[in-house]
C-alpha cells in the first residue's frame, strides 16, 4: 500500500466535506447567531492544534485543543480542565461551555471525556511548540458539522462559515465542477471518513481520507497501473476514479 502523508488529503477533501453534513442543535454561536469566524492552529507533531480560551460560569481558561474532523465527539476535556472550569454543578449536573476564538464565541451543553493520558503526553513532550498552555482535550465532528469548515493551514487558520451560505441542499451523489473540483457524499465509520469510488474496472469501492491519526491508503498496483507509484501534491480532477452513480 501507498501512504499519502495524513494532512495532505485531508486538507484536499476539507471543504468539500463538511458542506455535506446534517446540522444538529448541540453547539451554538454564542448569541444566537452563527456568523462565523477564524480559528488560530498549528500541526505540532502531526496533530492539528488549536488555541484558545473555556470559560463557564465559574471561571475562564487558556487552553490547547486538537482539532479532530474525523472522530465523532464535541467537545472532549480533561477532567482537571473541567474541575479548574467547574464544569459540573455539586450534584453533578453539566454545565455548558464556551470555546473563545479571536472573532467568535461556540458554546456546548456540557463536555465529554477524552483520552487524558494522549493529553498529558502530548503536553509532555511538545510544550516547546505549543507554549505554556497545556492541550486539555479536543473539538470533534459533533462540533464542527455545524459549519461549513475550510482548512488553510498555510496561514494558520480553520476558517467556519455557517452552513446557511452554502448554495443548495446537501449532495447525495458524485459531481464534478468546470474547474474539476469533485462534490462526494461522505460516511464516518469508526471515526475515519470515508468516500464512495469505482476503480477502473468498475468495480465500486471505499476509500479513506487521512487524519491525525491515520493515512490514506492508496492500493500499490491500482496507483502502478495509473503510471506511478509515488504520491506528490494531490487534487481531486475528473480523471478521479469516482463514478457521479457509484
Amino acid at each position: 500500500m501507498l501512504r499519502i502523508p495524513a494532512l495532505l488529503f485531508a486538507l484536499l477533501a476539507a471543504t468539500i466535506l463538511w458542506g455535506l453534513l446534517p446540522v444538529p442543535a448541540a453547539a451554538q454561536a454564542e448569541g444566537g447567531t452563527k456568523s462565523g469566524g477564524v480559528i488560530p492552529v498549528q500541526v505540532v507533531a502531526g496533530r492539528l492544534v488549536a488555541s484558545c480560551d473555556l470559560s463557564t460560569p465559574a471561571n475562564r481558561i487558556p487552553a490547547n485543543l486538537f482539532i479532530e474532523f474525523e472522530s465523532g465527539h464535541g467537545l472532549q476535556l480533561h477532567n482537571r480542565a473541567a474541575a479548574g472550569l467547574r464544569a459540573e454543578s455539586p450534584d453533578g449536573k453539566s454545565l455548558p461551555i464556551t470555546m473563545h476564538f479571536p472573532d467568535f464565541n461556540i458554546t456546548v451543553p456540557k463536555r465529554e471525556l477524552g483520552d487524558e493520558d494522549l493529553f498529558e503526553e502530548f503536553t509532555k513532550y511538545n510544550s516547546v511548540e505549543i507554549g505554556e498552555n497545556a492541550l486539555v482535550g479536543s473539538i470533534g465532528a459533533e462540533i464542527l458539522k455545524d459549519w461549513k469548515v475550510e482548512f488553510a493551514l498555510a496561514s494558520g487558520e480553520v476558517r467556519l462559515a455557517p452552513l446557511e451560505a452554502l448554495e443548495g441542499p446537501p449532495r447525495t451523489s458524485i459531481s464534478t465542477d468546470p474547474d474539476g473540483t469533485v462534490h462526494t457524499p461522505i460516511t464516518i465509520v469508526n471515526d475515519r471518513v470515508w468516500l464512495p469510488v469505482r476503480r477502473p474496472d468498475g468495480t465500486p469501492g471505499a476509500m479513506m481520507v487521512g487524519c491525525a491519526q491515520a493515512d490514506t491508503l492508496v492500493d500499490l498496483a491500482w496507483a502502478e497501473g495509473r503510471g506511478t507509484s509515488k504520491w506528490g501534491r494531490s487534487t481531486c480532477t475528473p480523471s478521479w476514479p469516482c463514478d457521479p452513480n457509484p
